[in-house]
Parts: C-alpha cells; structure tokens; sequence
C-alpha cells in the first residue's frame, strides 16, 4: 500500500482473489490439465500464493497492524496440501504470522493474515518459507516486505467559511486537525499567521488588533497520534477598525491558520480563513460638559453622560442600553430606569470608589459595541464603616421589638448608637490639630426660599475665597471637613466627604493630587450612648479600586482610638503611587480628652 492509502485499503489488500474465485481458476486449471485417461489413483498436491510477493505498505509505527487476507495460499493439486512450516526469514523481524493455515483442499484456498509491527519510520523485508507437501515444490519462498510510514496531516475544513458575522456577538468556528498517516505528528507550532496577511511568517505581523482568534488548547509543541484528530477553535470579533484595515466597508475579513508540523504530506498546513461582517453602531460615551471618557467627581454631585456621539458605519437605525457596569459593594445607586434605553442617563455617586457607566449600542441584526463612561471619587478615598460586637448588651433586643420602641427609647437601648469618627493627618501632621476657620468667614446669609442660612466659606469648594477663608489644620476629620493642604486652592485638599454621628457608618475622606509623604489613617470612638462595644473597619481605593483593608478592630469604649493605617505616597501629585502599611501599634495612648467635642 501505498501512500494515503486508507485503513479500509490495508484490510482489503491481497482481497482480490476470494475463495469463489480461487475455485473459478483452479476447475479451470483441472480442466486443462486434466488427462482423462490419466491414471486418477496418482492424487498430489500443488501449491501456489497470491500474490507472489507481498507488500504490506506504510503501517503505523510502534502498533500492532493486523493485516487480514494479506496473501492467499492456494492449492491446484487433485490431493490436500498439507503445510509442515512456515518460516520467517530472518526470525528476529516485525512480521508475525496469525494462525497460519496447515492444511489447504484440493482446488482450495485459505487466506494468512499477517500482523505487522515497525518499531520506526523505516522499511523492513522478510523472507516466508513455506514448506509443505507438493512433490515438486517442496519449499517456497514468498518475499514480504512493508514501512512504518510517516505523519500526514489533514485540516477539515480545508477553508473555513465563517459567513456574515454581527459585530459584538462575534462568532466561533471550528477546524479539525488530523494526522491521517502512520507515525505520532509532532506540531511545533500552531498559529494565524497574521490578519489579512496569508501566508505570513509567524510573528511577523502585528496582532495587537486581530479580529480573529484561537480559543481553544494551544497545540503548539504537542503530539498527535496517527489517525487521531484535534479541534481548534477559532473566533472572529469584528471591528470597525478591522474592516478599515482590510479596505473599508463592504470589505472581507482574511486570515490564516498555520500548522507547522514534520508531516510527511504538508510541514506547512495552510488554512485559509474569511468572514463577512455587519458592523454595529459604534457606542460613544462621555461625560456631558468635559466629553471625556473620565470624571473625577465629589460624592453626591450628578453626573450627566451622553451617548449622543454614537455613530452607524453602515446607515443602520440602532437603539440605546445603559448599564451601571461596576459601583462600590455597600454603594446602593442606579441609574434612572427612565432614561435606560436614551441617548443620555446621569448617577449621583453615593460612595468613595469607582463607577463605570457602560453603553451598549445594538442594531437590528444584532450587531453591537459598547462604551465605558468611569467616573471615581477622587484619586484617594478613605471608607469607615462599623458594626455593633455579638455580645454587647443591646444586641438582646430583636429588631422587631426596637421597631415597636419610640424613638426615644430606641436611641437609648438599642445597637446602632455608636459615633465614630475617620481622622487623615497629613506628613509631619498631628491628630485633632483642626486649625481655626478666620473670623468673618461665617456668615448668615439668605436662602432662596428667604430663610436665614449659615455659609461657612472655609468649607466652599471653588477657590473664590482661597486667600482668606481657610482652616489650615493636619487633621482632615468632622471638625475640619475641608482643610488648605499643599498649593493654594482645592486641587490638592482633603474634604471629609461623609459624616455619620449614629450608626454604622460610613465616614468619607477623600483627597486628589496628594503630595509626597506618611499619611496616618486613624479611627477614634467619638461617642458612645448606651455602652456598645464597636469593631471598625477601613477601605482605601485607589483612583476607584481597592487598594488598601484594615480591621475589623474592636474598640471597646469612648475614647478608643486605632491606628488604622499609615499610607506612604512616592512621587509627583498627578503620577505618584501609594505603599500601605499597618501602624507599628493597634491602639493610640494620649488621645487628646477633647478630640471629638470641637
């Protein structure tokens, strides 16, 4: 057998002349052989194989290839054939004999199958010596030879048509790899040899924009044993730019997946890849006055984002869906679910973190893309959060029972009656140094519904009056919401963003473009009205992310202070970074008696 010769066709070989035929030519023999006036009392045997020399072609290596009717043995005699041996020449070979025939009628035939076992990629040869009772061919010799063949590849499909893909869903398509040959194939290396580049050398293209993907098992440096197959599954996520690149609207996406291999057949396999694309409308979402992509925003102040930019390549009509993609854990807003399907939506930050906005702009087919609008609350923000210990004594009423309480009793016998305060003393700076707000920067003013209301311009957050209305203390806490730290202006001061005087918090601090240096993050138990064990807990993000947990730490009574953390900033204001450590001690002795009574 030859090359490319299938599994069927090994078993076939030597198939050619069955038992039938065999009686068909051996009458026809008799028949002319045949001396009628013969003396038929002289019956002997006579032995003849088909075919006279047998090739077994390429088998897999290292595997026992049984090979049935590999050759028949045939007898033309008028006696039975008896076989004494068979021989194989020399003994020490890969060819076995499976039990082999010792007896063949007259005008018969049997067939001998042969099991074949190359240890390798080579070729072998033996001689069978068949010996038996034909007066006149005592020994016969039958040449047997046969290869352990080599790897071939096959892809199916040998192109992959990936048809219309919507952009957005994007689509999947699989390639099945088989080694059709007779050895293990080694794969060195399975790629896409670049996006719109067929025929390319691996790594020779830039992919950072490739719509096309492989997303199954890396094949690369693997094996695959013959006639076994491999899946590799391929993905194409269109994209605007993709189609710009491949030409323009209208335009076919191309790749090709390469298979690099020691295949006897193809040490390169190439497979050519093409897809069609719908575009989808391209989603664009800013923030409405700045129309970036970002906000650094104060904690309750809307934020208003617009869609509005969104385009369609192709002309289609598209439809809008907003989403609130990411927001702090405890945080518990949304977006308005009027404006949900608009071309605008606005959030109210509740929390100090990270909020992400997302837009999913969608045309009839199905075709999308999306848009992240991020808003954060500073590049610093500080969360205290508390909760009341199991064993304290209020925790023996139920919520229900302190639900039927007045609210006098409430506040005097049930949890939740803890104040504690978040304090942020800035490099060099001391706890409940507060500074002082200057004379006249308190004023009384009128509201616009003509009620009288204090202004206090120390805590204003334009720099209207940066020059004389402003309290300089280190210590960023409830009695100093919005100290001057650093350069003139609010650019780089801290503001306590939250107060909570009853619950469990939480308390807010927040800080954008901070200056170099320690930080310390300290918890103080301000006030506590009924005798309720508190354990405290804080979280520092960072533009938006987790960066920093402390806590939970138990503060036993009024006047307990913790050393939350120190916070190390190393570098410039715009592009430092921040290293967290914990205070060497848990608890502060010499808390000032009136840190909290301001």
């Amino acid at each position: 057998m030859r090359h490319g010769e299938t599994e069927k066709h090994r078993h076939q070989k030597g198939a050619t002349r069955s038992p039938l035929l065999w009686t068909v030519i051996f009458f026809a023999l008799i028949s002319v052989r045949c001396d009628c006036d013969e003396d038929l009392s002289q019956l002997v045997a006579e032995i003849v194989i088909s075919p006279a020399s047998v090739d077994l072609g390429p088998q897999i290596v290292a595997r026992d290839n049984v090979i049935e009717k590999a050759f028949f043995v045939g007898n033309l005699g008028s006696a039975p054939l008896l076989i004494e041996s068979w021989e194989l020449v020399p003994a020490d070979t890969p060819f076995q004999l499976i039990e082999p025939p010792d007896r063949v009628g007259a005008s018969d035939s049997e067939p001998v199958t042969v099991q074949f076992t190359p240890p390798d990629r080579s070729d072998y040869g033996v001689v069978l010596k068949i010996t038996s009772n034909d007066p006149e061919r005592r020994v016969v010799e039958v040449p047997l030879v046969g290869s352990g063949g080599p790897p071939m590849i096959e892809a199916d499909p040998a192109s992959l048509e990936f048809g219309l893909v919507n952009e957005g869903p994007g689509m999947e398509r699989t390639i099945k790899i088989t080694n059709t040959g007779y050895d293990v194939l080694n794969i060195e290396a399975i790629y896409l040899a670049g996006f719109g580049a067929l025929g390319a050398d691996a790594g020779s293209i830039d992919n950072t924009s490739n719509p096309f993907s492989i997303v199954s098992e890396d094949l690369s440096q693997t094996q695959l044993p013959a006639q076994e197959s491999k899946v590799v599954s391929v993905r194409l996520d269109p994209t605007y730019e993709a189609v710009l690149a491949a030409g323009g609207l209208g335009s076919a996406l191309t790749e090709t997946l390469v298979v690099d291999s020691d295949a006897d057949n193809s040490p390169r396999l190439e497979v050519p890849i093409v897809g069609q694309v719908n575009l989808a409308p391209q989603a664009v979402a800013v923030e409405m006055l700045s129309r970036n992509a970002w906000v650094k925003i104060d904690l309750g102040r809307e934020v208003e984002v617009d869609g509005s930019d969104t385009w369609e390549p192709e002309g289609d009509p598209f439809t809008f869906a907003w989403s609130l993609s990411r927001k702090p854990e405890e945080s518990e807003v949304d977006l308005p679910e009027a404006s949900l399907a608009q071309s605008q939506t606005s959030l109210i930050p509740d929390l100090g973190g990270n909020y992400v906005v997302t837009l999913r702009a969608t045309d009839a087919s199905g075709a999308w893309t999306e848009a992240d609008m991020e808003i954060y609350t500073h590049d610093l923000v500080i969360v205290l959060t508390w909760y009341t210990d199991p064993n304290a004594p209020c925790q023996s009423y139920s919520e229900q029972e302190c639900a039927a309480m007045s609210s006098q009793d409430r506040r005097t016998t049930c949890c939740g009656q803890s104040d504690l305060d978040l304090h942020l003393v800035r490099p060099s700076g001391t706890l409940g140094d507060y500074g002082q707000c200057p004379s006249g920067c308190i004023r009384q003013e009128t509201n616009e519904d003509g009620n009288p209301v204090l202004v206090d311009l120390c805590a204003e957050t334009t720099d209207a009056n940066a020059d004389s209305c402003r309290q300089e203390g280190s210590d960023c806490s409830y009695a100093n919401r919005y100290p001057e730290w650093g350069v003139a202006g609010r650019v780089d001061d801290p503001r306590l963003d939250v107060d909570d005087i009853r619950g469990e918090g939480p308390e807010v601090v927040t800080l954008n473009n901070p200056q170099p240096g320690t930080y310390q993050v300290i918890t103080h138990y301000c006030t506590d009205r009924i005798g309720e064990p508190t354990w405290a807990q804080i979280k520092v993000y960072v533009k938006g992310d987790l960066q920093y947990e402390a806590g939970p730490i138990l503060l036993d009574s009024q006047g307990a202070a913790w050393a939350s953390a120190y916070l190390v900033r190393v570098g410039t204001p715009e592009e430092g970074t921040w290293a967290f450590t914990e205070a060497p001690n848990t608890y502060l002795s010499n808390v000032p008696s009136d840190l909290c009574n301001q």
